[in-house]
């Protein structure tokens, strides 16, 4: 094809993202054809592994069309070469693709085939979301598992978000792909060896450093006696992509991979995208764990499906009312405001909430069973014991000292949507929360006589507090702020304005090294002015043994100047039917003291 003929085709390059010159067509035969030849001499004995250094890339093509740098498929046709040119030695190939992009040329290619196991780790973002991760296509989701004969013979393990590093790569290795890998027992293993999730790489935003590709490559060598060929795909910082490919093959020389630099345990979005994609994937093979208890686990009962962490929450929001005397929001309040039907029986207020002169806002996410509960064993009968315990002590805290309350569940962001469906649910969930912080700020502080705001926030109650900023008068109000974020999940980034924060915050961490490492960090891009390392893990563990610590340091902030709280009142005495106002002149809805209902909160029926 003459120069001309390509700029003609422009176009049609530039829609497939392919970037071409006279001689790409022949350089993409060469790159296949390495490939294949490495393989071959694998076959034939003349070595036992290899590594195939080549360009262009190959697995975004697709049978029908190339696409995404790559020209030609170099994976898929090595694969099928091989069970054409040896089918009795090779009648199952396993392709594992650790490129950070999905590769959806290798997947269609044998979606509907069972001779050749496909499993791809890559970040997921799908086109028209809020963000875009290429070649977003919804042909990434962990739901993908093959049709006809290929079904449950395509495994992807889809990462919402950047920054996934060693520890999580390695558990989605030892939990998922070896497990299934060696009950399928492959007679040859192509890899499609993209070095984008290599630690600064600009593409991939992820932090996989070269002695965890080469853990990695070990691994993959105790399969099929140890015929493997790696095929280079992707890798755009040069560095990186050298040392990294350097490991893998010191490992195919047979060098023992280096010690890996830190504890490996994996983040909260690894350990749940894995454990979605293990529900599954155990439906084919008999390796994997069955059904096990997840942060979305779902209490089956006469046809009605709740998630068991729903029950949780139900039960200290029922102990909330009956044994401490708060409000719940009636759900056609909640309806009216836009927001989530779930957080129905989940915001609850005391008696005293439009006339307090200190307020407490608590937004946490208590009983959710998010997925920290798998980094350490936990019962649930203990879990619920703990949430019935904590109740008393926050209450009597509360009461001792006159101060108002706004109880706020805020809803978990699961993974598992996140996995099967990019970014939608994860946007819609930063919506519904700042719906829910604007309505409570417009409902109750802002109708309020408080003078003095205190914020306390834990684990998804951490969301609240970028929205907070945003309104107005918020800075005046806060006078002390407290922050427990999600175990190695740090908060969302404030405003560059917020300097003022500093001086009446603290933050608590977990008592990870990882965490340990991410303070002065956190300080400084959060403007927290004091965090302290707890010697517990979980969220609800460090809010519990580091209470005094809480409690001590807002005290402190309250000391001195700021006016006192009026006599407490009885968090039974509710008004009921008539009009209020409240002493800022402002109208107060009907009913209880914010048209709240009196009767205890409901199991919601129409849980799916």
């Amino acid at each position: 094809m003459s120069l001309q003929d390509l700029k003609d085709r422009s176009a049609y390059f530039t829609r497939l993202s392919l970037y071409v010159n006279g001689d790409t067509f022949d350089c993409a035969r060469l790159s296949c054809g390495g490939v294949i030849e490495m393989c071959r001499a694998v076959m034939d004995g003349k070595i036992k592994n290899g590594f195939a250094v080549v360009r262009p890339p190959g697995h975004h093509s697709e049978p029908e069309d190339p696409s995404g740098f790559c020209v030609f498929n170099n994976a898929a046709i090595s694969a099928k070469w091989l069970r054409t040119v040896y089918p009795d030695k090779v009648k199952k190939v396993l392709l594992v693709d650790w490129d950070v992009h999905h590769g959806n040329g290798i997947q269609r290619s044998f979606y509907y085939d069972s001779s050749v196991l496909y499993i791809s780790i890559h970040r997921f973002l799908q086109e028209n979301r809020s963000e875009y991760f290429y070649p977003g296509t919804d042909w990434g989701g962990s739901n993908r598992v093959g049709d006809g004969d290929g079904q449950g013979f395509n495994v992807n393990i889809p990462w919402p978000e950047g920054g996934m590093c060693d520890a999580d790569y390695i558990y989605a290795f030892q939990r998922l792909v070896m497990p299934i890998a060696m009950e399928f027992d492959p007679d040859f293993v192509i890899v499609s060896a993209g070095f984008d999730a290599a630690k600064n790489d600009p593409l991939g935003e992820c932090n996989v450093t070269p002695e965890g590709f080469a853990h990695m490559t070990h691994m993959l060598t105790s399969l099929a006696s140890g015929k493997t060929v790696l095929a280079l795909e992707g890798g755009y910082h040069l560095e990186s992509l050298a040392l990294s490919a350097t490991e893998c093959i010191k490992v195919l020389m047979g060098e023992a991979p280096p010690k890996l630099g830190c504890a490996m345990v994996a983040s909260d979005v690894a350990t749940e995208t894995v454990d979605e994609c293990l529900k599954i994937q155990s439906a084919f093979w008999k390796s994997l764990p069955r059904q096990g208890l997840s942060a979305k686990y779902e209490l089956e009962m006469d046809g009605l499906s709740i998630p068991l962490g729903d029950v949780l929450k139900m039960h200290r929001s029922y102990d909330l009312y009956e044994a401490h005397g708060l409000c719940t929001i009636p759900s056609h309040d909640q309806q009216s405001s836009g927001l989530s039907k779930s957080y129905q029986n989940q915001i609850m207020v005391t008696d005293n909430v439009y006339d307090c002169k200190t307020l407490v806002l608590f937004m946490h996410d208590l009983g959710s069973l998010r997925n920290e509960i798998f980094t350490e064993s936990a019962n649930l009968k203990d879990e619920n014991e703990a949430l019935i315990a904590y109740n008393k002590v926050l209450m009597d805290w509360i009461r001792k000292n006159g101060y108002g309350l706004i109880d706020v569940q805020v809803l978990p962001s699961y993974l598992s949507d996140l996995v099967l469906d990019g970014m939608a649910k994860k946007a819609e969930q930063a919506k519904t929360v700042k719906r829910m912080v604007n309505w409570i700020w417009n409902q109750f502080i802002s109708l309020s006589d408080c003078q003095n705001l205190i914020l306390i926030c834990l684990g998804e109650g951490c969301a609240a507090l970028p929205v907070l900023f945003d309104i107005k008068d918020f800075s005046d109000k806060l006078k002390a702020s407290v922050h427990i974020p999600s175990s190695r999940q740090p908060p969302l980034a404030l405003p560059n304005d917020c300097n003022w924060h500093r001086a009446i915050s603290a933050g608590f961490l977990g008592s990870t090294e990882e965490d340990r490492a991410k303070i002065q960090n956190t300080v400084k891009e959060y403007s927290y002015g004091k965090v302290s390392v707890s010697d517990k893990f979980r969220p609800s563990q460090i809010l519990r043994s580091e209470w005094d610590k809480i409690t001590e340091f807002i005290h402190a902030k309250l000391a001195g100047d700021l006016p006192s709280n009026g006599p407490q009142t009885n968090g039974n005495n509710l008004s009921r039917g008539t009009s209020q106002i409240a002493s800022n002149g402002r109208q107060i809805p009907n009913g209880t003291p914010n048209g709240l209902r009196s009767e205890p909160p409901a199991l919601p029926m129409d849980l799916d």
